[in-house]
């Protein structure tokens, strides 16, 4: 490892990056010096599912230098495989209903932290929710007008 120079690792590592990020974080365990030459590209693919995730990672980039936040492909998923419940009465549906709504809208504020700081660099982004949040975050992302945006998935909405 020591006769390539930082510059050709951080080529390699770039490229064998483009995974979940499990690559990056498996490669910052080998020694210190993989470790430095890593960091940057820990962020540069991220596969989130739901709120727990959105939350660590929100955290976690907040600490970190804008430099080392360079998230290039972010597939999101902030609520869960919606599960069909028949309710037994009105107000059980209604509290259901009631519930899911303040998950949704937690999920949204939630989905728009995280991409304030993907949004700089993201080249792609997948977007797998419900409809409404599908809906209400692309109006919110085409705000922020990301740079470097080449590819835009979404499943769960209509938006025409």
């Amino acid at each position: 490892m020591g006769m390539l120079s930082v510059e050709l690792h951080a080529q390699i590592f770039e490229y064998a990056c483009l995974d979940n990020g499990s690559t990056a974080r498996s490669l910052a365990l080998v020694s210190h010096h993989v470790s430095a030459a890593a960091r940057p590209f820990l962020y540069q693919s991220l596969s989130v599912h739901g709120l727990a995730q959105i939350h660590a990672l929100i955290e976690r980039l907040a600490r970190l230098p804008h430099y080392l936040r360079r998230i290039r492909h972010l597939y999101l998923r902030s609520m869960p495989q919606q599960d069909t419940v028949r309710a037994e009465s009105r107000d059980v549906w209604l509290a259901l209903r009631d519930t899911r709504r303040a998950l949704q809208k937690e999920a949204q504020e939630a989905a728009e932290r995280l991409f304030t700081f993907a949004a700089p660099t993201v080249e792609k982004l997948a977007l797998a929710d419900a409809p409404s949040m599908v809906y209400e975050f692309t109006a919110y992302l085409f705000m922020l007008h990301p740079p470097h945006l080449r590819e835009l998935a979404a499943r769960g909405g209509h938006f025409f």
